[in-house]
């Protein structure tokens, strides 16, 4: 649950699970970024790519953690990758959330991740393509399906 003081400065839209994502992808971000860039980029180059992103080496090597972890990190060089994430869930996220309540969107949101790790790893196991993933794109790619799903005739305008 959000302080009051945060709540009652934020839309009435948005719910608790949504504001919670969004802070915990924008946090990691620039911890990550001022950690890259600044403070110490060999050691933080390597929390990103070795112990949070996920890969088949990393899996394999007992770093399961990362088929959940991934999620909240992206491409520090393109920062339209966290822009776009956010979008889907500021835009999709909302009606979902009160659809299903916090904990029921959460629960949604954690298993897409997971399962867009899974599909990552087993598609570097077939040599689709190498090398660590990150990103959030799973879980809002999930919410977009959910969204389709529960809304068929809905609309969304892009552009």
């Amino acid at each position: 649950m959000l302080p009051p003081k945060l709540r009652q400065k934020l839309p009435a839209h948005l719910g608790d699970a949504v504001v919670g994502i969004g802070v915990i992808l924008l946090l990691v971000q620039v911890v990550l970024f001022a950690g890259v860039f600044w403070i110490a980029p060999g050691p933080f180059n390597a929390l990103w790519s070795e112990w949070l992103a996920v890969s088949w080496s990393n899996v394999i090597g007992g770093k399961v953690w990362t088929l959940i972890t991934y999620g909240a990190l992206h491409d520090l060089n393109s920062p339209l990758h966290l822009f776009f994430n956010l979008l889907f869930v500021y835009f999709l996220g909302p009606p979902l959330e009160q659809r299903w309540g916090t904990r029921g969107f959460l629960h949604f949101w954690f298993v897409a991740v997971l399962m867009g790790g899974l599909f990552t790893v087993i598609a570097q196991l077939f040599g689709l393509f190498v090398g660590p993933t990150v990103g959030a794109s799973a879980g809002t790619m999930g919410l977009l399906a959910a969204w389709s799903w529960l809304y068929p005739k809905r609309k969304i305008l892009v552009m």
